[in-house]
């Protein structure tokens, strides 16, 4: 819905109206699902979380915000701190996905998650995304592509140019489609 609200001469006056509806409605159940601790809990607000959890449900309130849809400013900043808290340190509590937090890759994907939300939302951490950077060859593909995402925002766009480069040395063009191998 955000994608189509987005999208200029997608719906009709009525269907944005009905869709702002339904979006207000979506963003009450991501608040009611807010934690003590700031982050968004799966399936309520007593359930485990992570930060890359958190992320995304902070990128559909920055996105809902960035259309003027009506948000309290005070599960923002719960979801900020909770953000630049994970950052910080690892998550205590893993739920069900431990096993895919023995890996690196995992911890900075919440990072860069976390930091890519935090810029979203007018909060950066210049050190956090600059920290990214250096251990960017640690990254899968995805997160460097979105580190390269947020850089450019920024205007580091020398940074996000040498993020992109070997990504792009994989693309290969199979007629009219771009394709990059498994990564």
């Amino acid at each position: 819905l955000l994608a189509l609200l987005r999208a200029e001469g997608a719906l009709t006056p009525a269907e944005r109206v009905a869709a702002r509806a339904e979006i207000a409605r979506g963003l009450a159940v991501l608040v009611g699902r807010q934690r003590a601790d700031g982050g968004i809990g799966y399936w309520g607000a007593g359930d485990w979380t992570t930060p890359w959890l958190t992320a995304h449900a902070a990128e559909v309130m920055a996105e809902a915000k960035e259309l003027g849809i009506a948000i309290d400013s005070l599960p923002l900043a719960r979801l900020t701190e909770y953000l630049r808290m994970a950052l910080r340190e690892a998550p205590a509590e893993k739920g069900p996905l431990s096993y895919w937090y023995d890996r690196r890759a995992t911890r900075l994907a919440d990072q860069v998650a976390a930091v890519d939300v935090l810029s979203r939302l007018g909060a950066p951490d210049r050190p956090a995304e600059n920290e990214l950077l250096r251990n960017a060859p640690q990254m899968v593909r995805e997160d460097r592509i979105r580190l390269a995402e947020l850089l450019a925002r920024r205007g580091a766009t020398d940074d996000a140019r040498r993020l992109l480069a070997p990504v792009w040395a994989q693309v290969r063009m199979d007629g009219r489609t771009a394709a990059l191998p498994a990564d």
